[in-house]
């Protein structure tokens, strides 16, 4: 990646994830990087932010708002971004799902594109047009606007907006807004959370109780509400924290020196959940970080956790069965599964007693589907787990599987099940 410093993240259409730093634009595919030569703004005070923009659209259109000012779309067909010739300083942009282009600026309020047409719509009016604008979202029929001066919310269908007032924040700037089920959250940058439920005022978040806290004086640069309902909050010199409003809980991740699997850096500028779930975190200085849910709780799972006989290492193969529990495949040392709700182990090889025995201890593929799981082996064809053990496939099995190795494989909607091999084609 073409630095550290990481202000933006998107993932495009295709699963292409775009990173957006100050030394230029780094699209990855999962193994390797392709540079572009956009560069990113990244000034960060205690009161306001300035940072580049990636947005991807929910129809694959994207955007960049770069060190120039310059708001660029991307042409597919050529490979390049184009200049808008947006006549003022942009600051974030969304595209709505109607495909309205909304763009929010430095000191000159918010700017709407009507799909379609060549208007420009100016939607504040009097003071307020002189308004930054940090962060846009959208919701049903309503965008939330975090702003220099408050929070506002507009009504697509009556075009009216209206702006959230409160005693409490006069003279906060408001970084980030995000709403889900009918709750309002808003990032300010020094000044921590607020929420409103009524979307009409809103309150300063502190915690449930003393156990978990929110501190008050957050630089708050970024929120993300999750797939699972959880609110995470990207802050500047105090990591991330996780809100769970349903279990009333508030965890912290900051970076432990002494802990690889810690986050990396403790000035957190944005916050993105990829198509998998795998939220990516990128910092002002520490590259990016990435969390899996799903596998949080097995980060640290190696043989040092494990019975002398369960290996975990040399991991070529991961999956989760519909009753939750993990299976490692692993490069020469058979099939482990591991029961969380239990902490038992089970293991596949070639050693083991029949009907658990495998004909090869190397596992190159997983695939859960229902109550089995099928196993794919090198030199040792196909192996398919069910509660009565193992069935294999191989050249003189019966029925005959023609490939000795099976590198991957994958279960299509019209439940046919296909085989990438080794040597026999697909």
């Amino acid at each position: 990646m073409s630095q550290n410093s990481v202000v933006s993240i998107a993932q495009d259409t295709t699963g292409y994830m775009w990173f957006a730093t100050q030394d230029g634009l780094n699209k990855y595919d999962g193994r390797t990087f392709t540079y572009f030569e956009e560069f990113f703004e990244d000034i960060t005070r205690e009161d306001f932010s300035r940072l580049g923009k990636v947005h991807v659209a929910d129809n694959g259109d994207l955007f960049i708002i770069t060190a120039e000012g310059l708001l660029k779309s991307y042409n597919r067909n050529s490979g390049q971004f184009i200049n808008t010739n947006f006549a003022h300083k942009p600051s974030t942009i969304l595209k709505d799902l109607k495909g309205d282009l909304w763009i929010g600026t430095f000191g000159n309020g918010l700017y709407k594109f009507r799909k379609g047409t060549v208007d420009t719509i100016q939607v504040f009016s009097g003071n307020n047009t002189t308004s930054t604008i940090y962060d846009l979202s959208e919701q049903g029929k309503q965008i939330f606007i975090a702003a220099s001066d408050a929070v506002y919310i507009y009504n697509t269908d009556s075009e009216q907006y209206r702006k959230l007032e409160h005693s409490e924040f006069k003279g906060v700037n408001f970084s980030s807004v995000v709403s889900n089920e009918d709750i309002l959250y808003a990032g300010t940058y020094g000044h921590g959370l607020y929420i409103s439920e009524n979307s009409e005022t809103l309150k300063q978040f502190e915690g449930f109780d003393n156990q978990n806290l929110l501190p008050t004086n957050l630089n708050v640069q970024d929120l993300l509400i999750d797939r699972q309902g959880i609110l995470w909050i990207a802050t500047y010199g105090q990591g991330a924290f996780r809100i769970d409003f349903k279990n009333r809980e508030v965890l912290q991740f900051m970076t432990r020196s002494m802990d690889p699997r810690s986050i990396h850096y403790n000035d957190i500028l944005c916050i993105y959940e990829d198509h998998s779930g795998i939220l990516w975190f990128g910092s002002d200085g520490g590259g990016l970080s990435y969390y899996d849910e799903n596998l949080s709780k097995f980060s640290d799972l190696t043989n040092f956790q494990t019975p002398q006989n369960v290996n975990v290492d040399v991991a070529r193969s991961i999956a989760i069965d519909r009753e939750k529990r993990l299976w490692i495949g692993t490069s020469g040392k058979g099939l482990t599964v591991y029961n969380e709700k239990s902490k038992k182990y089970d293991t596949y090889t070639t050693s083991s007693e029949k009907p658990n025995r495998l004909f090869s201890n190397r596992v190159m593929s997983l695939l859960s589907d229902q109550n089995d799981m099928w196993v794919g082996l090198q030199d040792g064809g196909l192996a398919i787990i069910d509660k009565n053990g193992v069935r294999s496939f191989y050249p003189n099995s019966n029925p005959p599987l023609p490939a000795e190795t099976v590198w991957c494989l994958f279960k299509s909607d019209d439940d046919s099940h296909w085989l990438g091999t080794g040597g026999n084609g697909l």
